[in-house]
């Protein structure tokens, strides 16, 4: 039998510098982070043409006392916090006091360093943990940190860096989101390669601003405001809509009292919140700042502090799912389209019944041909919606109004299904639960134990479902606007995963949008006058969100100069 024993001091520095130091991004993120705790309003960082052989962060904050410097490299030696109490009010970046000793046990360490109330600094070097030089010496005010040939003495964690490229785009990556972070706080930040300058960003820049100069107009101005308060938790940032979107959720950053997090439930609750706005399998760009009472979050749960716990997470997340939907829930809007609903048929209630949603070209409906060219109705047929004249049906989906110096696209088909989507969830939203003949679902104890906590919630949304043993529940009732689901158990198991992934249970919207798309026009059927003059009536009116239940826009305007700019016309 093996005897245990204590591992050496050499070997204990390895292994917690395993945890906190993974790669040239983990020791850039540890010193900028130091810096800015520090209170550094200017930050560079200057990386050799492979990081892990050369990196240096240079900072203009508070610096370290002559005295202490040795003691800044001893393990847990800090000045962040003095006793555990102190981690229920933690507003610093760092607080272990482990990233300066980690990172000079892997590598080659030289730490420059002067505070404001000294007149000279102080110089060390680390080498493989061990210090080898400590002196006076000559510095403005600040800290500068300069580590090289990291990895240098743990050959197997070196040989399984990527690229020099891709560490670099890593540390890029990390200094963008920095960037976001300080927005609020006026810092500058510097990225150097060697001699070239690949990222600055400028104290005076604000969020919007760095957002624009970090991902482009496009993005910039698919962006928008989000902000809500509810009692101690308070959102506020931007959210992309779906003109731009990613396939991955990389560019999707959250930020906690100031830390940056990842957090899965955080994506889920965005992604939920945005179901009806984006196509499937897209993400938004998000830009989230989420403030909470420093004693409802616990920051020490991951090595380097990329991950948080929340106190209260059901009404975190649930505070965020809102502001979402409060910020995209009506229509932006179309240019030219306002002031003239009284020159537009006044619709009765009855125009909106099921046969409308229901046509596909019956008999006797009057309907327009596909127009080519320049082909306009007559003065006494006219369908106007605000500046636009009605002109065309193309491709047998598309409806085309054109005005002096614009054109207008409506897609029938995806405004037909926001229009039946948004009635089916006002009924659903009135509580009406249709019963049915009562069905046993084997749902397992997990899921089955997640109903019950759920029972009250679920039935104020229209569900009546009661557990039946330890693995069973029965659905005795369920929203009339599903009339009768096709799959019932695949839909409470996708509520249940909804649940268990910290989101509302709100998911039955899927279920309606497949049913609205179902029971809308669709591409090819025809559509009469009284059509059109619907959907451009709904459009001025507004009062819905600008696309359909998948997240594919309902319309959109094509400038002059748009047009102009492909055919290559100043």
């Amino acid at each position: 039998m093996k005897q245990i024993h204590a591992l050496d001091k050499h070997t204990v520095n390895k292994i917690a510098a395993g945890e906190v130091v993974e790669r040239p991004r983990s020791v850039v993120k540890e010193l900028v982070e130091n810096a800015l705790d520090a209170g550094a309003d200017t930050v560079t960082v200057t990386i050799g043409a492979s990081p892990s052989d050369f990196l240096e962060v240079s900072d203009n904050g508070d610096g370290i006392p002559f005295k202490d410097i040795p003691l800044a490299f001893q393990r847990h030696a800090t000045s962040k916090i003095i006793s555990i109490d102190d981690l229920e009010s933690l507003n610093s970046l760092g607080f272990r006091g482990e990233a300066l000793p980690s990172i000079a046990s892997v590598s080659r360490c030289t730490l420059i360093t002067r505070s404001k109330e000294e007149a000279h600094g102080g110089k060390v070097e680390i080498v493989g943990g061990k210090q080898t030089l400590f002196e006076a010496a000559g510095r403005g005010y600040g800290t500068t940190v300069r580590v090289e040939n990291l990895f240098y003495n743990v050959p197997a964690r070196r040989k399984f860096l990527k690229t020099a490229a891709y560490e670099a785009r890593l540390i890029r990556q990390f200094m963008e989101s920095t960037a976001l972070l300080t927005a609020a706080g006026g810092v500058e930040l510097i990225l150097k390669q060697e001699e070239k300058e690949i990222l600055h960003v400028r104290k005076e820049e604000g969020l919007h601003e760095r957002i624009e100069a970090l991902f482009g107009e496009a993005v910039a101005r698919s962006l928008t405001p989000v902000q809500r308060r509810s009692g101690e938790s308070a959102v506020s940032g931007f959210v992309s809509n779906s003109d731009a979107v990613n396939r991955n959720s990389a560019h999707m950053y959250f930020f906690v009292n100031g830390r940056p997090v990842k957090d899965r439930s955080l994506v889920f609750t965005v992604k939920n919140a945005m179901q009806e706005l984006l196509p499937p399998g897209y993400y938004p760009f998000t830009f989230l700042f989420v403030l909470l009472p420093p004693d409802k979050i616990d920051v020490n749960v991951h090595p380097q502090k990329s991950e948080v716990r929340f106190a209260e997470e059901r009404h975190v997340y649930g505070n965020i799912h809102k502001a979402i939907r409060e910020a995209f829930a009506a229509i932006e809007g179309i240019p030219g389209a306002d002031g003239v609903a009284e020159e537009l048929q006044a619709w009765h209630d009855d125009i909106r019944d099921e046969s409308f949603y229901n046509r596909s070209g019956e008999a006797g409906q009057t309907s327009f041909p596909e127009m080519e060219g320049s082909a306009f109705f007559s003065a006494s047929r006219e369908i106007t919606l605000g500046n636009y004249l009605f002109t065309a049906i193309l491709f047998r989906r598309y409806l085309l109004f054109s005005a002096k110096e614009s054109l207008l696209l409506i897609d029938f088909h995806a405004l037909n299904e926001r229009l039946v989507y948004d009635r089916l969830k006002g009924e659903a939203g009135q509580c009406g639960r249709a019963k049915i003949i009562p069905e046993a679902l084997s749902l397992g104890a997990a899921y089955t134990a997640l109903i019950s906590s759920y029972q009250k919630e679920l039935f104020e949304l229209g569900f009546l479902i009661r557990p039946f043993g330890e693995d069973t529940v029965v659905v005795e009732e369920i929203p009339d606007a599903f009339s009768a689901p096709p799959d019932l158990e695949a839909l409470i198991r996708d509520l249940c995963q909804v649940l268990e992934e910290g989101g509302e249970p709100s998911h039955y919207r899927d279920a309606l949008a497949r049913r609205a798309c179902k029971a809308s026009l669709r591409t090819g059927d025809r559509l009469s006058s009284e059509d059109i003059r619907f959907f451009a009536s709904a459009l001025e009116t507004g009062g819905f969100t600008m696309t359909c239940p998948h997240g594919r826009p309902v319309a959109r305007i094509l400038a002059q100069e748009e047009i102009d700019r492909y055919f290559k016309r100043s």
